[in-house]
């Protein structure tokens, strides 16, 4: 037997096309950017309820995926358009002014971060956010642009990878900045739920799915506070099939829901203006009246889960 015909012959199967490799990195990467999306979305609500003082993650979980995803793209759509078209000018120079590969990157990155500072700025302060809302974004922007400078700038890379390092560490970094002002000022709606069978709810509207709808009882930590107690801090379950009309209002603060919750009270029906103080609906009002009870004196109220 020659050498020759003692030589193992590699055996190779089919080699998947361009085009296939190229259809399956496209779905692979829209499954990441809609995984991506829906989990700020999530982000966002659970940083909210609990900022709230609600159980955040029963509040989450009842979500529709759906709601999540909308909730995260009205908030991600916005910042990747405004990098698409930044990316768009760097591309355009550089394909026209070679000799200035870096020069572009390091403008457009500069711009970028002071962008970042200033929405940082301007937003956490009109939230009225504590030091830590201030420090927390700066750094993790300042750690961001890092490794937009070693990764994507630093020893001429492709603008491949400068895009997709700089599109990436803008959306973390946006992602990081909402889920700050949602904690530091969550944005609430007053909701009153007619029954087929018993007495009307009221308090926050906290998420709704194809079986029931959540909604929310919480008192404010102190006067005229964005945040809500978590000591009294409940959500009431009321099935689909119990309810006979929902009164949503707009988007506010606590205080808005607080000022709302009397006319929607009055609607139901009843003798005179119901008397709140710093809460959303009289059970809350009742939990906040009995101070420094145990949790266990409010545990195994029907349709009432005690929060965190």
């Amino acid at each position: 037997m020659t050498p020759e015909a003692s030589e193992a012959v590699p055996v190779t199967g089919p080699r998947p096309s361009p085009e296939v490799v190229k259809a399956v990195l496209g779905v692979a990467t829209s499954v990441g950017v809609l995984a991506f999306v829906t989990l700020v979305g999530g982000a966002i609500y659970y940083a909210q309820a609990a900022a709230l003082g609600l159980p955040a993650d029963q509040v989450v979980s009842a979500m529709p995926q759906s709601t999540l995803l909308v909730v995260g793209a009205r908030f991600m759509i916005p910042v990747l358009l405004i990098i698409g078209a930044l990316l768009a000018v760097v591309g355009l120079v550089e394909t026209h002014l070679r000799e200035k590969l870096n020069a572009a990157r390091w403008v457009a990155t500069s711009l970028l971060g002071v962008v970042g500072i200033v929405f940082v700025l301007a937003d956490v302060a009109r939230a009225d956010g504590s030091g830590l809302a201030y420090a927390a974004p700066l750094a993790i922007w300042a750690v961001l642009l890092a490794v937009i400078g070693f990764v994507g700038i630093r020893d001429h890379p492709t603008f491949r990878t400068y895009a997709a390092v700089t599109l990436t560490a803008t959306a973390v970094f946006a992602a990081t900045l909402a889920v700050v002002l949602a904690s530091s000022a969550p944005a609430v709606r007053a909701v009153r739920i007619d029954r087929k069978q018993g007495p009307s709810i009221t308090g926050l509207y906290a998420t709704s799915n194809s079986d029931e709808v959540l909604v929310g009882q919480v008192c404010e930590t102190h006067t005229g506070s964005r945040r809500g107690s978590k000591l009294s801090g409940v959500i009431v379950r009321i099935p689909r099939d119990d309810i006979s009309a929902v009164f949503i209002t707009t988007n506010g603060s606590i205080k808005d829901a607080l000022n709302r919750q009397p006319v929607l009270l009055e609607k139901v029906g009843g003798s005179g203006r119901p008397t709140l103080t710093r809460c959303t609906d009289p059970l809350a009002g009742e939990l906040e009246r009995v101070g420094k009870a145990p949790e266990t004196d409010h545990q195994g109220v029907p349709g009432v889960l005690q929060g965190p």
